[in-house]
């Protein structure tokens, strides 16, 4: 059967267990009776825009197991190693992620020391100076690169300086930070405070009983303070032309373009979401066939929506040759006028709503993917029932919609439009 044919069936969810415990910390878990792994993710409500200075949620997060109170760096990485276990922190604008993946027989052994790194974390100065120089040393290697400076030159132009979601570096700020900097962040949002935890995969009794004895040992603030977002100016619409910025020699140029639109819970979302699918968002995109496969002017070519707590924005990103650069903006905006007026044949809109559906459904095979939907959920104060009003308004999407949001968030005079390269 032709695949655009196929109809995509009917889903039914694997949900998570969401429970309060005695601490007050919630426990969400997916336990899969056949994983032989346990993941448990512990999530802060603090991010990048929650910081003073630049740098200091990221140097804190890859800082936290550089030693405590108690054990060094040396020995915090010896003992996880030996527990078969693997740490990973991620600082996004929002939130603050610590990931464990542990064999479930061992979790008893390192959930204590993830408890000593998240109460008794002292940030030693030797090794902050030393991480605060490869991150300086790969900031200088990465501002020689097209992608990187349009990225963060479209940050520029979309959130101000003073603004809590700019999270763009300079060279100066890395003379600008002190060790201080990131223990006044440590003692303000992540020592003693309140967070969640997900549990996935082996979530057993005994993985349980080790989690609850962990949580026994918090001693939890009562209250959190936190520095309050600055307002976010979403959807100002004004025309913007193309703006340029010459790195001389390079032969690729790299193209950013986007604006600030409607975030999950806007009833716009989900037709947004389509059509941005519809644009770039798969290898099979208008933007892919027409500029990589048709025209050749590019290797890869995608849009997509990047979403934080309290504001949105939707992307498209290319690299290009110098010989390119024009003609790839001219394509851009003629795919996006495309989409307000041009013809929408059924079976590309068929093509698409199967691969957005299945890609969604997708997103829930396995315990740690069904975690990850479950968890950005939560981000949202949703439910469940978010992904079946997705799946129910994406399955009834006709063209007509594709048009009236395209003309409603999709317009090229009003977005930002980078090009970082070389015009010789």
């Amino acid at each position: 059967m032709n695949p655009v044919q196929k109809v995509v069936p009917e889903f039914i969810f694997t949900k998570a267990h969401s429970e309060l415990t005695h601490k007050g910390l919630r426990l969400h878990t997916v336990h899969s009776k056949d994983a032989d792994i346990s993941r448990l993710q512990f999530e802060f409500d603090v991010g990048y825009a929650h910081q003073k200075k630049s740098l200091v949620a990221y140097l804190c997060v890859k800082m936290l197991n550089k030693g405590t109170s108690d054990y060094t760096s040396k020995e915090i990485n010896e003992h996880f190693d030996m527990s078969g276990a693997f740490w990973d922190a991620e600082c996004m604008a929002d939130k603050f992620v610590l990931t464990l993946h542990c064999i479930p027989n061992n979790l008893h052994k390192v959930l204590p020391m993830v408890r000593e790194i998240l109460n008794s974390s002292t940030f030693p100065e030797l090794e902050f100076q030393q991480l605060l120089s490869i991150s300086k040393q790969k900031f200088l290697i990465n501002s020689q690169k097209v992608s990187f400076l349009a990225k963060q030159l479209f940050i520029e132009r979309l959130y101000k300086n003073d603004h809590a979601y700019n999270n763009t570096i300079e060279l100066k700020d890395f003379d600008n930070i002190q060790r201080e900097d990131i223990l006044d962040f440590y003692n303000n949002y992540i020592k003693r405070a309140r967070f969640d935890i997900y549990a996935s995969a082996c979530v057993n009794k005994e993985v349980r009983s080790a989690i609850d004895a962990f949580i026994d040992g918090f001693s939890i603030k009562i209250g959190h303070p936190q520095q309050a977002l600055l307002n976010v100016e979403d959807l100002i619409f004004k025309t913007r032309e193309i703006e340029f910025k010459e790195m001389p020699g390079f032969q690729q140029n790299a193209i950013r373009i986007g604006s600030t639109v409607i975030g999950r819970k806007h009833d716009d979302y989900a037709s947004l979401y389509f059509t941005n699918v519809l644009l770039g968002g798969f290898f099979g995109s208008r933007l892919m066939r027409n500029i990589r496969e048709e025209k050749g002017y590019t290797y890869g070519i995608h849009s997509g929506i990047a979403n934080n707590d309290h504001s949105s924005y939707f992307f498209i990103g290319t690299e290009v040759g110098n010989e390119y650069v024009n003609d790839t903006l001219k394509e851009i905006e003629a795919e996006l006028d495309r989409l307000k007026e041009g013809e929408i044949h059924k079976d590309e809109l068929q093509l698409v709503k199967n691969y957005t559906l299945g890609s969604i459904m997708r997103g829930f095979d396995g315990a740690f993917n069904t975690m990850d939907r479950y968890r950005s959920l939560k981000k949202l104060d949703f439910n469940y029932t978010y992904y079946e009003h997705l799946i129910d308004e994406i399955r009834s999407l006709n063209a007509d919609k594709v048009h009236i949001v395209a003309k409603k968030y999709l317009n090229w005079e009003q977005m930002i439009k980078i090009v970082v390269g070389s015009k010789e």
